[in-house]
């Protein structure tokens, strides 16, 4: 298991490290990935291959068409199965490289899908073609990849779209979502949500009640709080630590908001988890 300060930073291969602000690899998987996590969005469009991924405690099988989706939020690791190594390819972006108003169709909360025959088709040809741009850049290769990537991101809508028929929200929380999970650690404001969708903070703290079944400040407490369980899961951080990359500032008031979450004081929990 990585310790949870390798968890905080970009892997290997950065969106950070490139000008431009996304990163592609169609690459084999042979051995287990540990958990971890990334200051990023992410897609994985799995090519060949069978593996079992642990995404925030839940167990998925995958396989050729399945794409995963995760946010800065997400805790994964993938451990391969099958007799060949995972193929995939791994696309890495920010959310201010996505146009609004493709976030407003985006899935938040599924993490899973399986793509049809034709979409998985169409979403390998589009990452070849991403590909090749991306390793022979000219000045009409962020476009491509922002065009692509939006491709990318309404493929799995489409995939999602079973899976979240009981989800049914106005479009635009998604949008608001993938700015809470983009900005949960730092600050979050409700008047930038509000402006997001384009109306007034109360309406907005209404809106988002009735859709979501939490007000806007429980949803953000949940995530931070859920966040920094998975930080203590992994072991190697000090429970204050865990606070402030989870977006608190006082680790007296994450102790008691942790404990009221969870039915257990956040160091208890951290210690049974050393052992």
């Amino acid at each position: 298991m990585n310790d949870a300060k390798d968890l905080l930073v970009l892997p290997k291969h950065s969106i950070a490290q490139k000008s431009c602000p996304f990163y592609l690899s169609r690459h084999m998987i042979y051995e287990p990935f540990a958990l971890h996590r990334h200051d990023f969005f992410e897609l994985d469009i799995v090519v060949s291959g069978q593996a079992r991924t642990n995404i925030n405690g839940r167990i998925y099988n995958i396989e050729k068409g399945s794409i995963l989706f995760f946010t800065p939020a997400d805790f994964h690791d993938i451990v391969p199965t099958g007799s060949e190594p995972l193929e995939t390819y791994n696309i890495a972006f920010p959310t201010h490289m996505i146009y609004k108003q493709v976030w407003t169709f985006v899935p938040m909360r599924c993490r899973f899908a399986t793509l049809s025959p034709q979409n998985f088709l169409s979403a390998f040809h589009v990452c070849e073609r991403l590909r090749e741009a991306y390793e022979n850049p000219t000045p009409a290769t962020e476009l491509m990849m922002k065009t692509g990537i939006e491709w990318c991101l309404f493929l799995l809508s489409d995939a999602a779209d079973a899976l979240t028929e009981n989800e049914q929200s106005p479009q635009d929380i998604s949008a608001v979502l993938a700015y809470i999970y983009d900005n949960f650690t730092g600050q979050v404001s409700r008047d930038e949500a509000a402006a997001i969708m384009h109306v007034s903070p109360v309406y907005f703290s209404n809106l988002f009640r009735k859709h979501m079944g939490f007000s806007f400040q429980e949803y953000l407490l949940n995530l931070r709080l859920d966040f920094a369980q998975r930080l203590l899961s992994a072991g190697g951080i000090a429970v204050a630590d865990a606070a402030y990359a989870s977006g608190f500032n006082s680790a007296t008031y994450f102790s008691r908001a942790f404990t009221r979450r969870f039915g257990i004081p956040p160091r208890k929990f951290s210690l049974q988890n050393q052992n």
